[in-house]
C-alpha cells in the first residue's frame, strides 16, 4: 500500500541541522512527532552530546557539526575561522557526566537469577538480543541509556514465523523471543486512555544496498497497538512529495492462538504505562559539564594569551605593517627616539577563572555523589546526608530494575506459552557505604558495656560491610567470646548487664 503525500515546510527554513523533518509535524503520517517529545529533544539532544563528550562535535582537528560546536563552545564576535578551530583544539571536555552515569550503572550490574527461571530464558542468557549481548551486558546498556535520558524502552519481540513443513525447517529456524532496546527519542508517539498503553509508535532503522558496494539507513515507523502492528517507512519522491509504504503488518498471537492484549514492549527501568513526562535525571550535572567545557576554554585562552607577549615599536608607523621578525640574527630598525618593547598581559583573569572551574567542580561532584570521588571541604554531615540520598535512589532503581525484568520476563513467556515465574535480584549490598570507625567504636564499646552480645557486635560488622569476605560471623565469636562462656552467641546481653 502507498499513499502519497505533498510536503509542507513548516520549520520556516532554519538552518539548524537538528531541526526535525516537515513530515514529523503531520499529524496525518505515520511518522508523527508527539508533542511532548518534541518540546524534550532539545534535553535529550543535550544529554545525548554530553555523554558522548566533545567528539560529537570537534574530532580529529576538525569540526565535524558546526551546530553542536556553536551551542557548546561559541564562535567569539570577529574571531577568525582558524582562530576558533584553534581554540577548539585546546579546548578540554572533562566527561563527569559519563563517569557519573557509568558509576551509577556499574552499581547495580551485580545481580543474581532467580532459580525458577523459564527454561527458554535460561538456555538464552548469554544471547537476549539475537545480537550476542548476554543479560548482563544488555541491562547494563540499558541501565546507562535510561540514566542518561529517563529511561528507555525495551521490545520483547519474535521472529515472524516462516512456513514450517518439516522437522528439518523448524530446526532452521530457531524461533524464540528476544530483547529490542529502543531509545526514548525514537518512542516518536503513543497514547494512553484510562491508564491503559492503546498505542505506540516507534522508529527502528534498516539498512538496504545502495549502489554496488554500500548500504544506507532507512528509517522504519512501527505503528503498534495491542496485538497487532504495522510497519511503514516514508519514502521521497521528490522535494515537494513524499510516499508512505506499509511494509509489513503482524498479528501478535501466543502459542495456543490467542492475540496477545497489550504491546509487548517495558519502559525500562521505571516500569510504568505512561513514563512520558519525566525528564532525564542528570540534565543538571550536563549543563554544568557544558558550563566548566566553556569556563576551562576561557581559562586556558587566557593562558594562551598572557604568555605570547606583543612586540611593540613606537615610533614606527607604516600602512600596511611591514612584517616583523624576532629572533638572534635580526635587528628591529626604530626612528630617533623610537622604542621597542613587549606589552604583555596582565593576567587578571585567570585566578578568578581558574576558582569559577574549582566551584563547577564542586557542585559536579556533589551531583553526582560525594561517596564517588573526592569528598572536598563538605563536612561530615553533608557527606552522610548525600550519601544518605544517593542510597536511597539506588535502592529505587534497584527495586524499579527487579520489577522491569520481571515484566520482561512475563512478556518472554507470553510468547513460549511457559508459566509466569523467575526474575531477578539486585545485590543491595553493594549500594550500602560500610560502617564509619566511629560507628564500629560505639558498638564496642556497647559489648564491653554488656549491652550487646558478641554474636549480634559481628552481624552487625558484616551487615555494615566492615569485615573481609573471608571471615565468618561463628569463627569471629568462636575467638571473641572469653573462655568458659557460650560461644554461639555470646553470653551477656541487657539482662546480664542489669544484674
Amino acid at each position: 500500500m502507498t499513499v502519497t503525500v505533498k510536503r509542507q515546510d513548516l520549520n520556516g527554513g532554519t538552518a539548524n541541522p537538528q531541526v526535525l523533518k516537515p513530515e514529523y509535524y503531520d499529524p496525518d503520517l505515520p511518522c508523527y512527532h508527539h508533542p511532548s517529545l518534541i518540546s524534550l529533544l532539545p534535553i535529550l539532544n543535550e544529554v545525548e552530546d554530553c555523554y558522548t563528550g566533545i567528539t560529537a562535535w570537534f574530532k580529529g582537528g576538525r569540526i565535524i557539526d558546526g551546530y553542536k560546536a556553536s551551542c557548546y563552545l561559541p564562535q567569539a564576535e570577529k574571531e577568525p575561522d582558524t582562530a576558533y578551530i584553534n581554540r577548539l583544539k585546546r579546548s578540554r571536555w572533562v566527561n563527569f557526566f559519563r563517569r557519573t552515569i557509568d558509576g551509577f550503572s556499574g552499581l547495580l550490574t551485580d545481580f543474581e537469577l532467580s532459580s525458577d527461571n523459564p527454561k527458554s530464558t535460561q538456555d538464552n542468557l548469554e544471547d537476549v538480543d539475537m545480537q550476542g549481548a548476554s543479560l548482563r551486558a544488555f541491562l547494563s546498556t540499558a541501565d546507562e541509556i535510561a540514566l542518561r535520558d529517563g529511561f528507555c524502552g525495551i521490545l520483547v519481540e519474535y521472529p515472524k514465523r516462516p512456513e514450517i513443513t518439516s522437522a528439518a525447517d523448524e530446526l532452521a529456524y530457531p524461533l524464540r523471543p528476544y530483547f529490542c532496546l529502543i531509545e526514548r527519542r525514537d518512542i516518536v508517539n503513543w497514547s494512553v486512555v484510562n491508564n491503559r498503553l492503546e498505542s505506540l509508535v516507534v522508529r527502528r532503522c534498516t539498512t538496504e544496498p545502495e549502489g554496488r558496494y554500500s548500504t544506507k539507513e532507512v528509517e522504519q515507523f512501527w505503528v503498534m497497538t495491542p496485538g497487532y502492528y504495522q510497519v511503514f517507512e516514508i519514502r521521497e519522491v521528490d522535494q515537494e512529495n513524499r510516499v508512505v509504504i506499509l511494509v509489513d503488518e503482524v498479528e501478535l498471537r501466543s502459542p495456543n492462538g490467542e492475540v496477545f492484549s497489550e504491546i509487548p514492549i517495558v519502559f525500562y527501568p521505571i516500569n510504568t504505562i505512561n513514563p512520558f513526562a519525566s525528564l532525564p535525571p542528570l540534565h543538571d550535572l550536563a549543563l554544568d559539564n557544558i558550563a566548566h567545557y566553556q569556563e576551562w576554554s576561557d581559562y586556558r585562552e587566557v593562558r594562551y594569551k598572557c604568555n605570547l607577549p606583543v612586540p611593540v615599536r613606537e615610533g614606527m608607523i607604516s600602512d600596511p605593517p611591514a612584517p616583523l621578525t624576532i629572533g638572534p640574527n635580526t635587528v628591529v630598525d626604530l626612528p630617533m627616539g623610537g622604542k621597542f618593547y613587549f606589552a604583555e598581559p596582565t593576567g587578571v583573569a585567570i585566578a578568578s577563572t581558574r576558582q569559577a572551574i574549582i566551584d563547577l567542580e564542586a557542585e559536579m561532584l556533589r551531583r553526582s555523589l560525594s561517596f564517588f570521588g573526592n569528598n572536598l571541604n563538605m563536612t561530615a554531615t553533608e557527606v552522610e546526608l548525600r550519601s544518605a540520598q544517593t542510597k536511597s535512589g539506588l535502592f529505587q532503581m534497584a527495586a524499579d530494575k527487579e520489577s522491569a525484568v520481571q515484566s520482561l520476563f512475563r512478556l518472554w513467556t507470553n510468547w513460549t506459552g511457559e508459566e509466569n515465574i523467575g526474575g531477578i535480584s539486585v545485590n543491595r549490598s553493594i549500594l550500602k557505604a560500610p560502617l564509619s570507625p566511629q560507628a564500629v567504636q560505639v558498638f564496642a564499646n556497647l559489648v564491653v558495656g554488656g549491652l550487646l552480645d558478641h554474636q549480634t557486635f559481628w552481624e552487625i560488622l558484616n551487615e555494615g560491610g566492615v569485615l573481609p569476605e573471608s571471615a565468618t560471623v561463628q569463627d569471629l565469636v568462636k575467638r571473641s567470646v572469653p573462655e568458659g562462656e557460650d560461644g554461639d552467641a555470646g553470653t551477656r546481653g541487657h539482662g546480664d548487664a542489669e544484674k
